[in-house]
C-alpha cells in the first residue's frame, strides 16, 4: 500500500513589532498570576483526576527479553480517550486494529468495541510484529502493545523514516535503505539489534514482499528471490500481488491478457487461478491471510474506482465489496477468519467463511489511509 506522511505544521506567521510582543508576555504572566492566587481560594477536597502515565517494561509487548535501557526511551507521559462503541462481531476475535489517517493514530479493540487515539511520533508505515506494532521513526522507531500504552522508542542503527517495514517473523523485522550504489535491507530485533541477516540489492531494485527468511524483489519485471545469504532464485516475470510463507501471486500478461499466478519459491512451480485466468484490470494491494487460504486484492477500474475480491486459493470461493476508492486499506485478522476495511468513516469486517458483514460506526476514522491488524495482548 501506498504510503502516506503528512505534516500537522502550521505556516509561519508575519512578523510584528517587540513592543507588542513585550506587552502580550507581560498580559499573559499577569493572568497566570491571577488564575494563581484564584485557584487557590478553591475548595481544599477536590482533587483533579491523576493523569495516565508510561511505565518502564521489560520488553516492548511484556514479553520477551529485557532491553538495555541505554537503547530505550519512554514516551512522554499521556492520557487517553476511550470510545466505547460496542462490540463488532457476535463472535471473538482478539483483534486490536491501528487506524492511521492523520497525525493521531487510533486503536480499535474488536471484541470490546472500544477505541483511543494514541500520540506517537508516527503514524504511517506501521507493522504489526508480536502482539504489537512497529512505527518507524528517524534514527529510531517505536513500540505500540495493543493494549495502547506505554509507548517505547527504540534506538535503530538505520534510519526508517521513509523506509517500507516488512515482518520477518514474530519478533523481527525487514527494513531497506535506498543508497547511491544499491539498495541495502536489514532485519532487525524488536530491541533495535541487528539479527546479522542483511541483503544488498542492484540500484533500481524493488523489495516486492518479505518470505521466511527472503525477500522477493522486482527489477524491471523480473522477480528475483534472495535469501539472507545472497543466493537467487527466478521466480518468472510479473507484478507481486502478495507474498506469504512460501507463495508468491503474481500477475503476468502477454498479448495483452493478464492471469493471476500462484509460485510455490521452494519448488518453483506455478498454477494458474482459475478464477483469475483472464484479468482486466490492474491487481494491486493483494494480501494472504495469515494462513495463506486466502488472497484479497483489490481490482483497479478504468474508472478509478476499485473492488476489494476476496478469493480461497483452495476451494475457488470469493466474494466482492460493493465498488468504492481504489486505495480502500483493508487487513485480515490473525485468525484468517475475517477482513477488516475501513470506508466512508466506518470499520467493517467481512466473515470470509459466509461474506456477512458488520460495520462498527462512530470512529471518526473517514480519513484512514491504513488499517494493520495484531493479537490482542
Amino acid at each position: 500500500m501506498a504510503e502516506l506522511f503528512l505534516s500537522d505544521d502550521p505556516p509561519p506567521r508575519k512578523g510584528r513589532p517587540r513592543w507588542l510582543d513585550g506587552a502580550g508576555l507581560g498580559g499573559v504572566v499577569a493572568v497566570m498570576l491571577a488564575v494563581g492566587v484564584l485557584g487557590d481560594r478553591g475548595p481544599k477536597d477536590q482533587t483533579a483526576p491523576a493523569p495516565t502515565t508510561t511505565t518502564s517494561t521489560t520488553s516492548p509487548f511484556r514479553t520477551g527479553t529485557p532491553y538495555d535501557q541505554t537503547t530505550t526511551t519512554e514516551a512522554p507521559t499521556t492520557t487517553t480517550s476511550v470510545l466505547r462503541l460496542g462490540p463488532l462481531l457476535p463472535f471473538q476475535t482478539d483483534t486490536v486494529l491501528l487506524l492511521n489517517g492523520g497525525s493521531t493514530p487510533m486503536l480499535v479493540d474488536v471484541d470490546a468495541g472500544t477505541a483511543m487515539r494514541i500520540p506517537v511520533a508516527n503514524s504511517f508505515g506501521a507493522l504489526a510484529v508480536g502482539g504489537g506494532f512497529v512505527l518507524p521513526g528517524q534514527g529510531s522507531f517505536q513500540l505500540l502493545p495493543s493494549s495502547g500504552l506505554p509507548v517505547t522508542t527504540v534506538a535503530a542503527p538505520v534510519n526508517m523514516g521513509h523506509n517500507r517495514l516488512m515482518a520477518g517473523s514474530s519478533r523481527t523485522f525487514w527494513t531497506t535503505t535506498e543508497q547511491l550504489d544499491g539498495v541495502e535491507v536489514v532485519e532487525l530485533g524488536l530491541d533495535g539489534a541487528g539479527t546479522g541477516r542483511k541483503v544488498v540489492l542492484p540500484v533500481g531494485a524493488y523489495v516486492a514482499g518479505a518470505l521466511d527468511g527472503a525477500l522477493v524483489v522486482n527489477s524491471h519485471g523480473s522477480l528475483t528471490l534472495v535469501d539472507h545469504t545472497g543466493r537467487r532464485r527466478a521466480l518468472g516475470t510479473g507484478d507481486v500481488v502478495a507474498a506469504r510463507g512460501r507463495t508468491v501471486a503474481r500477475q503476468s500478461c502477454a498479448l495483452l491478457r493478464c492471469r493471476v499466478e500462484l509460485v510455490d519459491t521452494v519448488t518453483g512451480r506455478a498454477r494458474v487461478v482459475p478464477e483469475l485466468a483472464d484479468v482486466t484490470g490492474y491487481l494491486g494491494g493483494g494480501a494472504f491471510s495469515p494462513d495463506g487460504r486466502w488472497l484479497a486484492y483489490v481490482l483497479s477500474t478504468s474508472g478509478g474506482g476499485g473492488q476489494i475480491t476476496v478469493l480461497d486459493t483452495a476451494g475457488g470461493e470469493s466474494w466482492s465489496a460493493p465498488e468504492a476508492d481504489n486505495q480502500l486499506p483493508f487487513t485480515f485478522s490473525p485468525d484468517s477468519r475475517v477482513l477488516f476495511s475501513v470506508n466512508a468513516g466506518q470499520v467493517c469486517a467481512r466473515v470470509l467463511a459466509t461474506g456477512d458483514q458488520h460495520c462498527l460506526e462512530g470512529l471518526g476514522s473517514s480519513g484512514a489511509q491504513e488499517i494493520v491488524a495484531t493479537a490482542a495482548g
